[in-house]
């Protein structure tokens, strides 16, 4: 009977399917969900449909294996959606769907690196580039900056060979991008 219930739910996801984007552990995770304005589409094993008379905007309905949770920001090209509680839709202690109400939040365009530091060294940063002046005679070759940004995200995050100039791009919520070039030079 779970597996007729799921098949039920997907169909219900594919009537109006959307890539939505979110960031989860450092990466961008794109989901095919469903977005609705429906009450109806609220669970029927539900007493009290979520979202209903509040400030929610919006429904998602999600795939029973969603990893989508409760305050992640599902992004639909320019507009931004803040999940609210995800109620897990089940029959016999199985879960066949999930669905959550939505509000809808301005994405923020924030993406720059404020500080970087290697060890107590801090960076000179100058536009898109940050210089970092070490002692001659330190090993560069697997070095990992202490980055302090105002976006979303970072990469790279594991230990780097400076030997050359590395670049490391910051996402905002928004999904723009911008790139830093970081420079080690030995005194």
């Amino acid at each position: 009977m779970v597996d007729k219930l799921r098949y039920g739910f997907d169909k219900l996801i594919n009537i109006n399917p959307t890539d939505a984007k979110y960031f989860k552990d450092n990466a961008i995770v794109t989901e095919t969900v469903r977005f609705s304005h429906e009450s109806s589409s609220v669970p029927a094993n539900k007493t009290t449909p979520v979202g209903l008379g509040t400030n929610f905007s919006m429904f998602v309905e999600l795939y029973y294996n969603s990893a989508v949770k409760e305050n992640d920001v599902l992004i639909n090209g320019t507009r931004g959606w803040k999940v609210g509680p995800v109620d897990e839709c089940r029959f016999g202690g199985e879960i066949y769907g999930k669905h959550a109400p939505l509000v809808s939040v301005t994405l923020s365009s924030a993406k720059n690196i404020t500080l970087l530091k290697i060890g107590t060294v801090s960076g000179v940063i100058n536009g898109t580039n940050i210089t970092v002046t070490l002692p001659a005679g330190t090993d560069v070759s697997a070095l990992t900056p202490v980055i302090t940004h105002n976006g979303k995200m970072i990469t790279p995050v594991t230990a780097q060979d400076f030997s050359t100039p590395k670049t490391y791009t910051v996402t905002a919520e928004n999904m723009t991008t911008q790139i830093y070039t970081v420079t080690v030079v030995l005194s």
